[in-house]
């Protein structure tokens, strides 16, 4: 019987028995796809057999498909009534959010605690936003960065709390092992501190917030944007893997 059945498949699949006051709903199979996938659900004759307890699956996926056709429809009327009769308030908005970023605001300067050379590699570890902590392992391997890179890594730093006169250190410590001292201090020391304000006219400068990482040219020319989607997967998994 399929009573027996369900059980059996309990059984193999490490689920409780069901018991005889257990509620299934009999769907067809495509409706939940995620059980389907992972050999969750028992299945016959193209209906699966979903228990209570995994009948959120079966929400998800009717409410990923109510929303997609409301958003097909919503799209059909945006496209020929709506836009143009709010081309003055609603349309500038709507068409701007593909580009908007709706997190917090880093662009202000604010009270924060200062971070230390000692500590910098272990907060880099345990608390760097992914793109960021690229950057700083990028640095330890290589001893090098190109600009946009050097002006995202500097100011993020500066703007999680390291002082000048650390940021003079870290970064000259970084690069004399590649371009010498000398070099450094010619070429290299005028734009930190310049991005302390220290220096020129136009110094003090914020850090960038995640969405001019994202969308300007200049940045995307950095070490971490300029990687092909393989490497950032490959970046990815590595970093979960040691996370784990």
């Amino acid at each position: 019987s399929v009573k027996d059945k369900l059980k059996q498949a309990a059984r193999s699949t490490g689920q409780s028995l069901p018991s005889a006051d257990t509620i299934f709903y009999k769907v067809p199979f495509e409706q939940v796809p995620d059980l389907v996938a992972s050999r969750r659900v028992f299945i016959l004759k193209g209906y699966a057999y979903v228990a209570m307890n995994q009948v959120v699956s079966l929400l998800v996926t009717q409410y990923r498909s109510n929303l997609s056709k409301a958003l097909v429809l919503t799209n059909r009327k945006w496209t020929s009534m709506i836009r143009e009769q709010e081309k003055d308030r609603l349309t500038p908005i709507i068409e701007a959010l593909s580009t908007s970023y709706l997190g917090p605001d880093y662009s202000q300067p604010r009270e924060c605690a200062e971070i230390s050379l000692k500590d910098i590699d272990q907060v880099a570890k345990s608390s760097f936003p992914l793109c960021m902590r690229h950057l700083f392992e990028k640095l330890r391997e290589d001893h090098h960065l190109k600009h946009g890179g050097r002006m995202q890594l500097g100011l993020f730093l500066k703007g999680v709390g390291l002082k000048l006169d650390d940021a003079l250190a870290f970064w000259k410590a970084e690069f004399s092992r590649k371009v010498g001292a000398e070099k450094f201090d010619k070429e290299y020391a005028y734009s930190i501190r310049h991005n302390y304000g220290k220096e020129g006219k136009d110094g003090l400068h914020t850090l960038f917030m995640s969405k001019d990482n994202i969308f300007d040219t200049r940045c995307r020319r950095s070490s971490w944007v300029s990687l092909s989607s393989f490497q950032n997967y490959k970046y990815l998994s590595e970093s979960r893997n040691r996370s784990e």
